[in-house]
């Protein structure tokens, strides 16, 4: 019936006038009742409608919710955020604004942590796609005027632009510092070392980054990143590549293109920082440029502008004298020639290029000569006009009392604190996964006796704790607030919760001894299941473990076999007999949708099995007669957890035999894509590679976290830790 259900949409998904509707309106149906192998075989197709270019109604934010949760955030990360994140470049205007939004919508859905690692990133990266082809607005194709390019990418390129300014105004100037001007630097770099035409259009994105970053950085922050980043190694840099022949363009045309887009990013500076502070700190780009026009260019006797005759062995690029007409006098008009020609090894190479401006402005080099020094003073605008501004600090600045609150600017609105930017800046810094640093995020109240187990959505911003206060709660990461009060209680409870785990719809089971299924965000019971025995005597259900998307297993304190319970039925599907001889479950571990079982018993045995047909696949004996937990670390290897006994790595392949004892029993263990996390005993938190390399090894000390850790949770896509204890306090760490 599967197979039927997933040919026939793949059908429709082959039909030009149908594919987009149909994944639209019957992707949220289907999905409730196919496997996870069947949705894989959808992936490609869906990501190619995503990318066509009138998938508008795909890349709504209530749509993708849905693919999110279906197909869970790291494939969704993987797959599907690439495509959105294009799609917010497309030329299309009401597509790239959809996908703007729901780009935002995402990245404070995910919070700071993966926001830089997937969404920013490929925002810095999507930018220069908007300058391919090098694109003038108008006919005319051709640079005209330094100052008055404009691009056809530069409105697109706005949406994407305003999209990063969000994102620093939603969490933290941090973003600008740790991640949007080295990315600058890298991308200058890579194409000092080689250039392409690929690369080309990404020096025009770095100027409207750097462009961004000077708006949104607070007066201290600017002043501190200014000279060695913006100036030295991003407009200096750039332009040394620019004004040398020895680096290939694609054509002459597109280096008057970058000529004009990096002047008109240092003009922007300058109208930011002012006269003095651009003396002080910009002088570098100003005295290059003016260097090599007076190398480019001469001035006979009737001050005519002529080229200079220069050695073959001379690689200056010929900057065409139109540029160097608007450049000065851009900047002659603004600053007056005195200042001007400070920047200049021959002023009167000027002399030429200014006479026009003189003649038609005869106050400016008469304001500028007679300008009081103070006037120049640090941080000082009052001389000029426009501009978002660096307010003066100083008592004797002219500016209004109104500005005396200083530099007002997107960072002053981020609400991250210093311990989450810095996870910001290890995350973008790609640093080490395997480290733990004693650093508390948040602190989550509300519990008031110990935590039995902790598990997250997929997305990794909510998590429910069960607890022995006979509670259930959940629970949303704030990184804005330290201290965090639970979203909802589940209120069925009546005795002390044992196991709790989330299904792929991201409803959640939890177990007092009675099974209940229920809705968080809609508040329902879904189902209230006891074990029901034949014997009459049901017992306690104790743990449960997800076996696919829609199948969960159960095991009874009194009992040897293993129930499974079917989401899309509501009710217990089937009874797997686990031994043929004596004992009673204790634990349950599952593995790749239910292909493999494995199930502890309390006379030591245990059984691997296949929980689609029941079948035993071996039955090994091992000394663990009080297991609390398994867990599997490969396809044939177990970590048994005893309640009495050190933990044991288990080989079951060809036959169960020991292959490492850890030092300690092991009251709690979590297995991620890629570590074993581990709580032993003394408080200590042990973090192993799945090759058993043992990569932390940390107690929790009691100023960190009351009481003894109980329960953990790795959180490896904000590459943070919750940890729950025995006083039922929840702590996010790093």
């Amino acid at each position: 019936m599967e197979l039927c259900v997933v040919a026939a949409f793949q059908q429709l998904l082959e039909d030009e006038e149908a594919c987009i509707q149909a994944v639209h309106r019957l992707m949220p149906v289907i999905t409730r009742s196919l496997s996870q192998s069947a949705l894989e075989d959808l992936i490609n197709p869906m990501i190619e409608l995503i990318q066509c270019e009138t998938s508008v109604k795909l890349l709504d934010r209530r749509f993708l919710m849905h693919v999110s949760i279906c197909y869970g955030t790291h494939t969704f990360l993987d797959l599907f955020l690439p495509p959105i994140v294009e799609a917010s470049a497309s030329m299309n205007c009401d597509r790239s604004v959809v996908a703007k939004e729901s780009i935002m919508w995402l990245a404070k859905r995910y919070g700071p942590v993966i926001c830089a690692k997937f969404i920013s990133s490929n925002l810095l990266r999507i930018m220069a796609s908007c300058y391919e082809g090098f694109e003038l607005v108008g006919f005319d194709q051709e640079p005209k005027s330094v100052f008055g390019v404009i691009l056809q990418g530069d409105e697109t390129c706005s949406r994407i632009e305003s999209l990063l300014s969000e994102i620093v105004l939603t969490y933290s100037v941090t973003f600008i510092t740790v991640q949007f001007l080295p990315f600058c630097v890298d991308l200058i770099e890579q194409f000092h070392k080689r250039p392409s035409v690929q690369l080309e259009p990404g020096l025009v994105s770095v100027f409207r980054i750097v462009e961004l970053s000077i708006r949104s950085m607070s007066d201290h922050q600017l002043m501190n990143y200014l000279e060695e980043f913006i100036i030295q190694k991003v407009i200096y840099r750039v332009l040394t590549i620019l004004l040398d022949v020895s680096f290939q363009f694609s054509s002459v045309r597109v280096r008057n293109i970058v000529i004009c887009k990096v002047c008109q990013l240092l003009h922007s500076i300058t109208q930011k920082i002012g006269t003095e502070n651009s003396r002080i700190y910009a002088s570098q780009p100003f005295k290059l440029i003016f260097s090599t026009f007076s190398e480019i260019y001469e001035t006979n006797e009737e001050l005519r502008i002529n080229v200079r005759r220069r050695s073959p062995e001379n690689t200056l690029f010929e900057v065409p004298l139109w540029m160097v007409e608007d450049v000065v006098d851009k900047f002659a008009k603004e600053w007056g020639v005195p200042f001007l020609s400070s920047f200049c090894d021959d002023p009167a190479f000027l002399i030429p290029f200014i006479s026009n401006t003189v003649s038609s402005s005869p106050n400016i080099t008469s304001q500028m000569a007679h300008s009081p020094p103070s006037s120049f003073t640090a941080y000082s605008l009052g001389s000029m006009s426009s501009g978002n501004r660096l307010f003066s600090l100083s008592a004797s600045s002219p500016v209004s009392s109104a500005n005396s609150l200083g530099g007002l600017s997107l960072c002053d609105s981020g609400s991250l604190s210093a311990v989450w930017c810095a996870r910001v800046s290890a995350a973008v810094c790609g640093v080490d996964n395997y480290r733990f640093d004693h650093l508390s995020l948040c602190n989550f109240t509300g519990h008031q006796e110990r935590i039995r187990k902790l598990a997250a959505i997929s997305n990794e911003n909510s998590f429910v704790s069960a607890s022995s206060d006979k509670t259930v709660k959940l629970w949303s990461i704030k990184p804005e607030q330290d201290e965090i009060g639970c979203q909802w209680t589940y209120p069925n409870h009546t005795r002390s919760v044992h196991d709790v785990t989330i299904l792929a719809d991201n409803s959640i089971a939890s177990t007092d001894g009675v099974l209940h299924v229920w809705d968080p965000f809609r508040t329902t019971l879904l189902a209230q299941l006891e074990w029901d025995s034949k014997e009459g005597n049901g017992g306690n259900i104790m743990r449960i473990e997800n076996v696919d998307r829609h199948i969960l297993s159960a095991i009874c304190s009194l009992h040897s076999t293993v129930k499974l319970f079917d989401s899309r039925v509501g009710g217990w599907t089937c009874e797997l007999k686990v031994s043929p001889g004596p004992g009673l479950t204790r634990a349950i571990t599952v593995r790749d949708n239910g292909n493999k079982m494995a199930v502890a018993l309390s006379n030591g045995t245990l059984a691997i099995l296949d929980a689609r047909n029941g079948k035993i696949n071996a039955l090994a004996q091992t000394n663990s007669t009080h297991t609390v937990s398994v867990n599997w670390l490969s396809d044939s290897r177990l970590l048994v957890c005893d309640a009495d006994e050190c933990g044991v790595f288990l080989e079951t392949n060809p036959r169960a035999h020991i292959v490492r004892k850890l030092q300690d029993p092991v009251s709690a263990a979590v297995l991620t894509d890629n570590s074993l996390v581990t709580l032993q005993t003394g408080s200590m938190l042990r973090v192993y590679r799945n090759s058993g390399e043992l990569q932390i090894e940390t107690k929790i000390r009691p100023d960190e976290l009351p009481g003894t850790p109980t329960a953990v949770l790795p959180l490896p896509l904000n590459c943070s830790y919750l940890i729950g204890s025995s006083h039922g306090a929840i702590r996010l760490m790093c």
